[in-house]
């Protein structure tokens, strides 16, 4: 028996005709994903340009060229249009764009930010920052980060558990090879006076960080050095200032030139 009612004829044929074009706009889409690594391939930009803004487009986040996605490919090869036409993507797949990370045995984990870092492009790290979207940060990034140029500190996500100190070769996963670092004193250690002095004024710095004996490394290394040179008393003028903000007390201590306890209680020369 057949159903000849005309209505639900239509409305089968309708259904029928949604299906084909949905699998239709699917295949078109996967073809102009597929487009767009042949383009890399060829070093065509002007190709994934147009492709990234045909109406209708859907960028596939999880395109990989090696082990960099589209964003990361752009950053490693200063393609500044297409690293501008894919922040203009929609913020759903912007997101896993700069979500994005891998790593390999031995080695940190690469992000976008650790690029964006390498190249020493502060406006990216800037711009990356202002998404406020989650980016994989690691502390050999920071460490990368506090030996590139004062624009780079400048603008550098800085937060109370990287600027205090970081944990070096953490990814060997063995403490023999683990090394726990104060970014202010590597910035004083290669006599980069102002990176250091941008930093101990940051409002995440912190003397007393976790580990006060790391972390008030760099005041008793400013010391030393401010003997001989006035912009590293400056800047362990400015610790100071900062220790006397969150205890009183052991500014008065140190102004009286004693370490205190935890440092033997020995008098500063």
């Amino acid at each position: 028996m057949t159903n000849d009612n005309p209505h639900i004829l239509d409305e089968n044929e309708a259904k029928s005709n949604e299906t084909d074009e949905n699998i239709e706009a699917f295949e078109e889409n996967q073809y102009y994903n597929d487009l767009i690594l042949e383009a890399i391939e060829q070093d065509k930009i002007d190709v994934i340009l147009s492709i990234l803004n045909k109406d209708g487009f859907t960028l596939k986040p999880s395109i990989l060229v090696e082990t960099d996605n589209l964003l990361m490919y752009a950053i490693r090869n200063k393609k500044t249009e297409l690293i501008d036409a894919l922040f203009e993507q929609p913020k759903p797949i912007l997101k896993k764009l700069i979500g994005y990370s891998y790593n390999r045995p031995l080695r940190p984990k690469t992000s976008a930010m650790s690029l964006a870092i390498i190249k020493e492009d502060a406006d990216l790290i800037k711009r990356i920052t202002d998404t406020k979207m989650p980016c994989v940060i690691s502390d050999h990034d920071v460490y990368v980060a506090t030996r590139r140029t004062l624009e780079v500190v400048k603008a550098f996500p800085w937060k109370t558990s990287n600027i205090n100190l970081i944990v070096l070769g953490s990814e060997r996963l063995t403490h023999s090879s683990m090394s726990i670092v104060s970014p202010v004193k590597v910035a004083l250690s290669d006599a980069q006076w102002d990176k250091a002095k941008y930093m101990v004024q940051h409002e995440a710095y912190n003397p007393f960080y976790i580990s006060s004996k790391i972390s008030m490394e760099p005041y008793y290394f400013a010391r030393r050095l401010g003997k001989t040179n006035p912009e590293a008393k400056e800047i362990a003028d400015l610790i100071l200032k900062r220790i006397e903000e969150l205890r009183p007390r052991k500014a008065r201590q140190l102004k009286g030139g004693f370490l205190g306890t935890g440092w033997g209680g020995h008098k500063l020369g």
